[in-house]
């Protein structure tokens, strides 16, 4: 349970792994058969919406370190996240409430609007694993910076994703040092 000291504890190994299964289940049933996707796979990713996810994935994990990094915080020390070598956990932390808001949002309007489509995919020099095409990448890096400059209400103010990813490392940060975890609040849709 969550209470205002940050080192109470409410995360159990296993539950995340569960409810990331019924979720990507369930985001499978939004995409068209063209892009067909049953379950997440990475490394490498063996469809092309899982190619997107990942990619995404990416890019937003860059925009959270930088912005915990702005913040004096050390990226690879999390709460949620198994410290692992050379992986940023708070990174991974800080960044699951905006994966469905910012990417998994975007994935589905690029396929659904057709600014995405089968030809900019391609197998892995060795067969293995699906990725984007140099124009792949180059329209979905611009999809993804048009994302994070797109304007939004976040708490009582309006700004930009990526004034808002700053904004919630921020409170993140003054949650920490004041050890009052009520300071932080989650990302809410609509």
């Amino acid at each position: 349970m969550v209470t205002g000291n940050l080192h109470t504890s409410f995360y159990t190994p296993g539950y995340e792994g569960s409810i990331a299964r019924v979720y990507f289940s369930a985001l499978g049933h939004l995409v068209p058969k063209e892009f067909a996707f049953e379950k997440r796979t990475r490394q490498p990713p063996l469809d092309s919406f899982n190619t997107m996810l990942s990619f995404g994935y990416t890019l937003l994990m860059y925009d959270i370190y930088t912005a915990i990094s702005n913040q004096g915080l050390h990226p690879y020390f999390g709460f949620l996240h198994a410290l692992k070598n050379h992986h940023p956990a708070l990174a991974s932390d800080l960044m699951e409430e905006w994966r469905p808001v910012l990417i998994d949002s975007m994935v589905l309007s690029l396929i659904h609007r057709h600014e995405i489509l089968p030809e900019h995919f391609q197998h892995g020099e060795d067969g293995v694993g699906i990725f984007l095409t140099r124009e792949g990448r180059s329209k979905f890096i611009s999809a993804y910076e048009k994302r994070l400059r797109a304007v939004n209400k976040y708490g009582e103010e309006k700004q930009s994703y990526r004034k808002a990813l700053e904004t919630q490392a921020g409170k993140y940060a003054q949650a920490l040092m004041g050890e009052d975890a009520t300071i932080y609040h989650p990302v809410y849709i609509r």
